[in-house]
Order: structure tokens, then sequence, then C-alpha cells
């Protein structure tokens, strides 16, 4: 592979990984959505259960895949809903 290829390649990851590192804990980004309190609590134990966790194993994926994508969800929930407005 030539030089300008592989510089291509490092350039391309580092920007994939700016996106992708977590910038906040899950917990301190669970309190600061505005979703209901029974939600919030149901979703903190989902985050206590992943802390627990061996992460080596699926079921951690699993649950962590799942967290992520509700916490994702209520967040755009919030933004459509300030576009509509």
């Amino acid at each position: 592979m030539k030089i300008k290829e592989q510089k291509n390649i490092l350039k391309n990851l580092v920007e994939i990984n700016k996106v992708s590192t977590i910038k906040k804990p899950y917990k301190i980004a669970l309190i600061e959505t505005n979703i209901k309190p029974e939600i919030k609590a149901i979703a903190m134990k989902k985050v206590n259960l992943l802390t627990m966790m061996d992460p080596s194993t699926g079921d951690y994926y699993k649950n962590n895949a799942d967290f992520e994508t509700a916490l994702f969800e209520s967040v755009s929930l919030k933004m459509d809903a300030l576009e509509v407005a």
C-alpha cells in the first residue's frame, strides 16, 4: 500500500474515532436528558447493570446497545420536537 493511501486511511480512522468517542459518562448524559423520572430510573438501573457486567460477554454488548439506542432515541425525539415548534 502506498504511503499516500496509508495516510488517507489513518486520517479517516482519526475522524471515525472523534465521532465514536464517548464525551460524557452515561449517568451524566442520562441525568441531563429531558425525559420522565420513571424512565430515567429504568435507564439508570440498566447503566448500573452494565457497570457490574463483564465487557467480554455478549450480554454486555446487547445491554449496552439497548441503552445507547434508548438514549439516542430520547435525544432524537427532543430534537424533532424542537424542529417542529
